[in-house]
Protein backbone atom coordinates (compact mmCIF):
# COMPACT_ATOMS: atom_id res chain seq x y z
CA UNK A 1 0.00 0.00 0.00
CA UNK A 2 1.40 3.49 -1.10
CA UNK A 3 0.45 6.45 1.35
CA UNK A 4 1.32 9.95 1.28
CA UNK A 5 1.53 12.29 4.35
CA UNK A 6 2.40 16.29 2.83
CA UNK A 7 5.34 18.18 4.47
CA UNK A 8 9.00 16.96 5.85
CA UNK A 9 11.28 18.58 7.82
CA UNK A 10 13.21 19.62 5.23
CA UNK A 11 11.24 20.57 1.89
CA UNK A 12 8.16 22.70 1.45
CA UNK A 13 4.36 22.18 2.29
CA UNK A 14 3.54 21.29 -0.82
CA UNK A 15 5.63 18.23 -0.94
CA UNK A 16 5.01 14.97 -0.16
CA UNK A 17 6.24 12.14 0.82
CA UNK A 18 5.02 8.50 -0.24
CA UNK A 19 5.95 5.60 1.82
CA UNK A 20 5.49 1.81 1.11
CA UNK A 21 3.80 0.27 4.15
CA UNK A 22 0.62 -0.65 5.86
CA UNK A 23 -1.11 2.79 7.61
CA UNK A 24 0.11 1.73 11.23
CA UNK A 25 3.75 2.27 9.97
CA UNK A 26 2.98 5.55 8.00
CA UNK A 27 1.41 6.83 11.55
CA UNK A 28 4.78 5.44 13.10
CA UNK A 29 6.91 7.11 10.82
CA UNK A 30 4.68 10.59 10.14
CA UNK A 31 5.07 10.56 14.27
CA UNK A 32 8.27 9.66 15.02
CA UNK A 33 10.26 10.17 11.77
CA UNK A 34 9.80 12.25 9.23
CA UNK A 35 8.91 15.39 10.71
CA UNK A 36 12.04 16.57 13.28
CA UNK A 37 11.95 20.12 12.33
CA UNK A 38 8.58 20.33 13.15
CA UNK A 39 6.06 21.43 16.21
CA UNK A 40 4.49 17.67 18.17
CA UNK A 41 1.51 16.42 15.68
CA UNK A 42 -1.59 16.60 17.65
CA UNK A 43 -4.07 14.93 15.47
CA UNK A 44 -3.92 12.23 13.32
CA UNK A 45 -6.58 11.93 10.39
CA UNK A 46 -5.95 8.47 9.09
CA UNK A 47 -7.86 8.18 5.22
CA UNK A 48 -10.38 8.92 3.61
CA UNK A 49 -10.78 5.27 2.65
CA UNK A 50 -12.97 4.25 -0.37
CA UNK A 51 -15.52 1.61 1.29
CA UNK A 52 -17.11 2.19 4.51
CA UNK A 53 -15.56 0.95 7.64
CA UNK A 54 -18.87 0.10 10.17
CA UNK A 55 -19.23 -3.19 12.27
CA UNK A 56 -17.10 -4.78 14.07
CA UNK A 57 -16.06 -7.07 11.25
CA UNK A 58 -14.86 -4.03 8.94
CA UNK A 59 -13.49 -1.76 11.85
CA UNK A 60 -11.24 -4.72 13.61
CA UNK A 61 -9.95 -5.64 9.74
CA UNK A 62 -9.88 -2.27 8.33
CA UNK A 63 -6.34 -0.78 7.77
CA UNK A 64 -7.28 2.75 7.82
CA UNK A 65 -8.99 2.24 11.38
CA UNK A 66 -5.80 0.25 12.04
CA UNK A 67 -3.43 3.72 11.00
CA UNK A 68 -5.75 5.54 13.94
CA UNK A 69 -5.39 2.82 16.57
CA UNK A 70 -1.66 2.98 15.76
CA UNK A 71 -1.66 7.07 16.43
CA UNK A 72 -4.29 5.83 19.49
CA UNK A 73 -1.40 3.22 20.78
CA UNK A 74 1.17 6.23 20.91
CA UNK A 75 -1.11 8.43 22.78
CA UNK A 76 -1.90 10.46 19.80
CA UNK A 77 -5.65 11.71 19.52
CA UNK A 78 -6.90 10.42 15.83
CA UNK A 79 -9.85 10.24 13.18
CA UNK A 80 -10.79 7.45 10.93
CA UNK A 81 -12.24 8.63 7.74
CA UNK A 82 -13.85 6.84 5.35
CA UNK A 83 -16.28 7.52 2.47
CA UNK A 84 -18.59 5.13 2.17
CA UNK A 85 -18.96 3.90 -1.88
CA UNK A 86 -16.25 1.96 -3.55
CA UNK A 87 -18.03 3.07 -6.74
CA UNK A 88 -16.39 5.72 -8.91
CA UNK A 89 -17.91 9.55 -7.50
CA UNK A 90 -18.11 12.40 -9.77
CA UNK A 91 -16.18 15.39 -8.80
CA UNK A 92 -18.95 17.47 -7.17
CA UNK A 93 -19.81 15.02 -4.64
CA UNK A 94 -15.95 14.15 -3.83
CA UNK A 95 -15.87 17.68 -3.44
CA UNK A 96 -18.83 17.52 -0.70
CA UNK A 97 -17.92 14.97 0.89
CA UNK A 98 -14.72 16.33 1.73
CA UNK A 99 -15.89 20.08 2.64
CA UNK A 100 -18.29 17.58 5.08
CA UNK A 101 -15.25 15.75 6.70
CA UNK A 102 -13.22 18.65 7.16
CA UNK A 103 -15.89 20.48 8.67
CA UNK A 104 -16.78 17.47 11.38
CA UNK A 105 -13.16 17.22 12.09
CA UNK A 106 -12.84 20.51 13.13
CA UNK A 107 -15.89 20.76 15.45
CA UNK A 108 -14.61 17.43 17.17
CA UNK A 109 -10.99 18.46 17.12
CA UNK A 110 -12.58 21.76 19.24
CA UNK A 111 -14.86 19.27 21.43
CA UNK A 112 -13.02 16.57 21.97
CA UNK A 113 -13.94 14.59 24.83
CA UNK A 114 -11.16 13.93 27.43
CA UNK A 115 -11.92 10.10 27.41
CA UNK A 116 -12.13 9.84 23.63
CA UNK A 117 -8.76 8.33 21.27
CA UNK A 118 -10.10 7.87 18.28
CA UNK A 119 -13.07 8.67 16.13
CA UNK A 120 -14.72 6.77 13.37
CA UNK A 121 -16.24 8.84 11.03
CA UNK A 122 -17.99 7.13 7.44
CA UNK A 123 -19.06 9.85 5.31
CA UNK A 124 -22.18 9.14 2.53
CA UNK A 125 -21.44 9.81 -0.70
CA UNK A 126 -24.38 11.69 -1.41
CA UNK A 127 -24.85 15.16 -3.21
CA UNK A 128 -26.50 16.47 -0.37
CA UNK A 129 -24.40 15.02 2.38
CA UNK A 130 -23.53 18.61 3.51
CA UNK A 131 -27.17 19.33 4.47
CA UNK A 132 -27.43 15.83 6.47
CA UNK A 133 -26.43 15.24 9.77
CA UNK A 134 -24.08 13.56 11.54
CA UNK A 135 -24.58 11.18 14.79
CA UNK A 136 -22.68 9.24 16.97
CA UNK A 137 -23.63 5.71 16.81
CA UNK A 138 -22.09 2.41 18.54
CA UNK A 139 -20.85 -0.41 16.19
CA UNK A 140 -22.94 -3.09 15.07
CA UNK A 141 -21.20 -6.45 16.34
CA UNK A 142 -20.59 -8.57 13.63
CA UNK A 143 -19.28 -12.11 12.71
CA UNK A 144 -18.41 -14.39 9.87
CA UNK A 145 -20.91 -17.35 9.96
CA UNK A 146 -20.17 -18.60 6.76
CA UNK A 147 -16.61 -20.11 7.30
CA UNK A 148 -13.59 -19.79 5.34
CA UNK A 149 -12.91 -16.10 3.42
CA UNK A 150 -10.52 -18.13 1.03
CA UNK A 151 -11.08 -20.72 -1.53
CA UNK A 152 -8.89 -23.24 -3.06
CA UNK A 153 -8.22 -22.02 -7.21
CA UNK A 154 -7.29 -24.42 -9.52
CA UNK A 155 -5.40 -21.18 -11.44
CA UNK A 156 -1.37 -21.42 -12.18
CA UNK A 157 0.86 -19.80 -9.52
CA UNK A 158 3.17 -16.59 -10.49
CA UNK A 159 5.87 -19.59 -10.77
CA UNK A 160 3.93 -21.97 -12.92
CA UNK A 161 3.83 -24.70 -10.79
CA UNK A 162 0.53 -27.21 -10.86
CA UNK A 163 -1.93 -26.54 -7.86
CA UNK A 164 -2.46 -30.47 -7.07
CA UNK A 165 0.06 -33.03 -6.64
CA UNK A 166 3.79 -32.50 -5.52
CA UNK A 167 6.64 -30.29 -6.59
CA UNK A 168 10.26 -31.02 -4.97
CA UNK A 169 8.62 -32.64 -2.36
CA UNK A 170 6.13 -30.62 -1.21
CA UNK A 171 2.58 -30.28 -2.10
CA UNK A 172 1.16 -27.20 -3.71
CA UNK A 173 -1.97 -25.71 -3.14
CA UNK A 174 -3.23 -22.57 -3.59
CA UNK A 175 -5.94 -20.16 -2.22
CA UNK A 176 -7.59 -16.93 -3.85
CA UNK A 177 -9.33 -14.30 -1.55
CA UNK A 178 -12.95 -15.25 -1.70
CA UNK A 179 -15.36 -14.25 1.28
CA UNK A 180 -18.59 -15.02 1.48
CA UNK A 181 -20.76 -11.63 2.47
CA UNK A 182 -24.37 -12.71 2.76
CA UNK A 183 -24.44 -12.59 6.28
CA UNK A 184 -22.27 -9.25 6.50
CA UNK A 185 -25.23 -8.03 3.97
CA UNK A 186 -28.47 -9.30 5.56
CA UNK A 187 -27.05 -8.17 9.34
CA UNK A 188 -26.13 -4.53 7.33
CA UNK A 189 -29.78 -4.43 6.48
CA UNK A 190 -31.46 -5.20 9.37
CA UNK A 191 -29.32 -3.35 11.56
CA UNK A 192 -31.01 -1.52 14.85
CA UNK A 193 -31.50 2.14 14.96
CA UNK A 194 -28.49 3.50 16.73
CA UNK A 195 -25.90 1.47 15.45
CA UNK A 196 -23.32 2.69 12.81
CA UNK A 197 -24.47 0.60 9.91
CA UNK A 198 -27.88 1.89 10.33
CA UNK A 199 -26.84 5.57 10.21
CA UNK A 200 -25.04 4.71 7.60
CA UNK A 201 -28.14 3.20 5.67
CA UNK A 202 -30.21 6.36 6.45
CA UNK A 203 -28.06 8.30 4.92
CA UNK A 204 -26.69 9.84 7.71
CA UNK A 205 -22.79 10.88 9.09
CA UNK A 206 -21.89 8.66 11.53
Amino acid sequence: MSSKHGGSGNTSDDDWILVNGTPASCVQLGLFNLFPNRPPIDLVISGPNHGRNASTIYNLSSGTVGGALEAANCKHRSVALSFTSKDEQPAHIIAAASRHSVKLIEHLYSNWPPSVELFNINVPMLSDVESRPAKYSRSLSSYWSKGSLYAETTHANPEHLPISGTHGGAKIRQFAWAPELSDIKSASASSAEGTDMWTINQGFTR
